[in-house]
């Protein structure tokens, strides 16, 4: 049984995967051709998975592509006509008017004619340009069983249909031999049609993935099956939205799985850890990353907390409805989970005092999760005092640099060490709005 990676609604939301109306993870990947294309993709990024083999097998499949440059080698008007013919129902009525249509000369002139014809002539086509397609694609060095097992799938269904002309492009539809064609498209081997129209689908969206690949510079993590001494390490990560962009080299380590990540306002705190943690998604959907190398063990789910709404149904309070999501992270662990979690800019929905009272016994439960890798974000710098004692604890921040002037220069570098910086005054004043509010206080006293 194929090993499931969890993941919920709340951590789909706060890493951007889907987006109606939005640039999501998802829309980077999207160039698919078909709609069924467009749903296979869909499918792959609503199943990561736990399962070394589905993943490698996955890679396999789009490195492939990636490798031989490929281009999805049909039109989607074509796909939609022939997926609509090979899925209609044949029925007793169709082979019954097999003996009188021969004899009916004129039902060649008709329309039904016409495009039965066509639709046939369409698939024997299809078939000999799908099998060398994927002498293409086998031709990487790469062994793909999922292949090797369709081109003997195309190999059957040319063969019952064509005969002795199974090699050659000298199949004839006529009237003698029409129904016989459609008689084994929509029945005979109405399955195996089945089983090829998914995989073009599949297809569709692979090459899909390699051009991302490609004009987005991506790379295939390589991934491990969980040890004691499991390690984290990326090269050059950075976002998947932000081309160009700093980028930085990550080492998440067994002996120090607890990341505090202190961080002025728009240091890139946020940024990093959606970075790392779309990373982690794209691995275990089988997909290239942004980054320059990665390595890494199967985890078994990703978690965030991110951009937490108030629940004002439920009547939640924004600090409760944290706490309820912190709560509901922990019930979803396997016992010795290793997932991935990150708590950004906990309990903001409170004072000072209970942000700090409580994020310390959130930090102190979650240093017992020796498997899991953990960040937890956070403007309470002043705790990384009382916490540096935990041996599996990393202390480690977004570096801000002065100039001579005094202006903070937002590096965008992951670096040890506590941020101490307070820039809330620079920034409201860089802002505009302290500006404006002596505006408006000078009109009111006039």
């Amino acid at each position: 049984m194929e090993k499931v990676f969890k993941i919920d609604k709340q951590t789909y939301q706060d890493l951007q995967i889907f987006g109606e109306h939005q640039r999501s993870v998802f829309s980077c990947f999207d160039s698919t051709v078909t709609a069924g294309g467009k749903e296979a993709l869909q499918y792959l990024f609503y199943t990561p998975s736990s399962d070394l083999k589905v993943i490698q097998s996955r890679q396999d499949a789009i490195r492939a592509c990636l490798q031989s440059n490929a281009s999805f080698p049909f039109e989607h008007t074509l796909i939609q006509d022939l997926s609509q013919y090979w899925r209609s129902a044949f029925f007793d009525a169709d082979r019954k008017s097999k003996f009188w249509s021969i004899l009916s000369f004129w039902q060649i002139y008709s329309a039904e004619f016409y495009y039965k014809k066509r639709y046939i002539l369409d698939t024997l086509a299809l078939l000999r340009q799908l099998e060398d397609f994927l002498v293409i694609l086998n031709s990487q060095k790469i062994s793909i069983p999922e292949f090797h097992t369709m081109q003997e799938i195309f190999a059957h269904c040319l063969g019952v249909m064509t005969g002795s002309e199974y090699k050659s492009n000298k199949a004839k539809v006529t009237l003698a031999n029409i129904h016989l064609y459609d008689e084994h498209i929509r029945l005979h081997l109405a399955e195996e049609f089945k089983t090829i129209l998914e995989f073009i689908y599949q297809l569709d969206a692979y090459i899909a993935i390699a051009a991302t690949a490609k004009s987005r510079q991506l790379t295939f993590p390589e991934i491990y099956l969980p040890t004691s001494q499991d390690q984290m390490r990326i090269d050059n990560l950075h976002h998947i939205f932000q081309q160009g962009a700093v980028t930085n080299d990550i080492v998440f380590e067994r002996k120090s799985n607890l990341w505090f990540l202190t961080g002025a306002n728009m240091a890139g705190k946020s940024t990093l850890i959606k970075a790392l943690s779309i990373a982690i998604y794209l691995t275990h959907i089988g997909l290239p990353v942004p980054a320059t190398a990665m390595h890494m063990p199967v985890l078994d789910g990703l978690f965030t907390t991110i951009n937490l709404p108030d629940n004002l149904e439920a009547g939640y309070s924004h600090f409760y409805h944290e706490a309820i999501r912190l709560r509901d992270i922990i019930g979803q662990l396997e016992t010795n989970s290793n997932s991935f979690i990150v708590l950004d800019e906990l309990f903001t929905g409170t004072n000072y005092q209970d942000a700090y009272a409580s994020t310390k016994e959130v930090v102190d439960g979650l240093t017992k999760l020796d498997r899991a890798f953990i960040i937890i974000s956070s403007h309470l710098t002043e705790l990384s005092a009382e916490i540096k004692s935990y041996p599996n604890l990393r202390l480690c921040c977004m570096k801000t640099d002065l100039d001579k002037n005094n202006i903070p220069k937002f590096t965008y570098r992951l670096a040890d060490g506590v941020a101490n910086e307070k820039l809330g005054l620079w920034l409201l004043g860089r802002s505009g709005l302290l500006e404006s509010v002596a505006d408006l206080t000078a009109k009111y006293n006039k």
